[in-house]
């Protein structure tokens, strides 16, 4: 089975760790930022809306729209505002300014009149133009001012009017849009930083590592003489000195064994001497003996030859005697 080197590995499992928290921290900042514009535009439209309700406290009073137009055209000019209108105390419009395609609200509802004259505070509601963008409606309380009244009285201060101010939200997908744009921009340097990195701390680690798998083989073909040298200052310095210290083990071991082998040898040809030599003098002493054995073996079938002549003479004479004895 083809197995992946330890430098593939890292950079595999370390490029997915590095790329999952590139998305989890582009996912954390569009979402901070999405936060931080919606805060931002919320209390934009709480300042603006509770600022024209203080401004147009005399136009309301008086239910004159001459007295509220400089004052809702200067906030008209903010991008951000589409629409601004003015209600007296009956939730009635007196002045409003808007751009096209957003929808009017000729009268404030009961429900948003009560809940701003039992709050006395700013509303929000969300809502959207008639081609479906989404907006947020800013609702405010016109109360009367009294130079006698201070500010810890506000509660007592009598409603006259409503002010509305429309706030878009396109403007904050355009700012959302860009922002997200500088997030992908910095996500990806700090992306290729990281893959730099982790290539660079691939290679430190690696490289060692390599080295000492480059020794291993080169001691596994029989050169014991060769070192390892690594300078890490860490565990792999440390596992690189303990295995150059166990390759001089056991080239002192091999030493010890040639050797204890030499010593073998030479006994051995000592002994093979000895050997030979005692077996060169036992042939000599069966040499010898066979010698005399066949000296006696040859003294032997003389005298048999001998013993066997004189018998037959013996024979002989005996038939001739009773052959003399029968002739007479």
């Amino acid at each position: 089975m083809k197995t992946k080197s330890f430098k593939t590995q890292l950079l595999i499992y370390g490029g997915g760790l590095v790329i999952f928290i590139a998305v989890l921290l582009l996912s954390l900042f569009s979402y901070r930022i999405n936060s931080l514009l919606e805060e931002e535009l919320v209390s934009s439209g709480e300042h603006l809306v509770n600022d024209f309700s203080y401004a147009s406290e005399l136009g309301v009073a008086s239910e004159d729209p001459v007295l509220l137009k400089p004052f809702a055209e200067a906030l008209f000019e903010r991008e951000e505002v589409i629409l601004i209108a003015s209600y007296n105390e009956k939730g009635i419009i007196l002045l409003e300014k808007k751009e096209q395609g957003t929808l009017s609200e000729q009268r404030i509802s009961s429900k948003i009149k009560e809940r701003l004259e039992k709050e006395r505070g700013v509303i929000r509601v969300s809502n959207k133009t008639e081609k479906g963008s989404l907006v947020y409606d800013f609702y405010a309380p016109v109360l009367e001012t009294h130079p006698f009244f201070s500010l810890e009285e506000e509660k007592e201060r009598e409603v006259i009017g409503f002010s509305k101010i429309t706030i878009s939200l396109d403007k904050k997908k355009e700012q959302t849009k860009e922002m997200m744009l500088y997030g992908f921009f910095i996500t990806f340097l700090a992306t290729m930083g990281g893959f730099f990195i982790l290539f660079l701390l691939s290679e430190t680690l690696t490289k060692p590592l390599f080295i000492l798998k480059e020794g291993v083989d080169i001691i596994g073909r029989g050169n014991l003489n060769h070192r390892v040298e690594i300078k890490t200052q860490n565990e792999i310095e440390e596992l690189a000195q303990s295995f150059n210290k166990m390759v001089e083990n056991l080239q002192q071991s091999q030493a010890a064994t040639e050797k204890t082998k030499e010593m073998l040898e030479v006994k051995v040809k000592e002994r093979t001497k000895e050997l030979q030599e005692l077996t060169g003098s036992l042939e000599e002493k069966v040499s010898k003996k066979t010698e005399e054995l066949q000296k006696r073996v040859n003294e032997l079938e003389k005298f048999y030859k001998i013993t066997v002549g004189r018998e037959l003479k013996m024979i002989e004479l005996k038939k001739k005697i009773d052959e003399l004895e029968k002739n007479k």
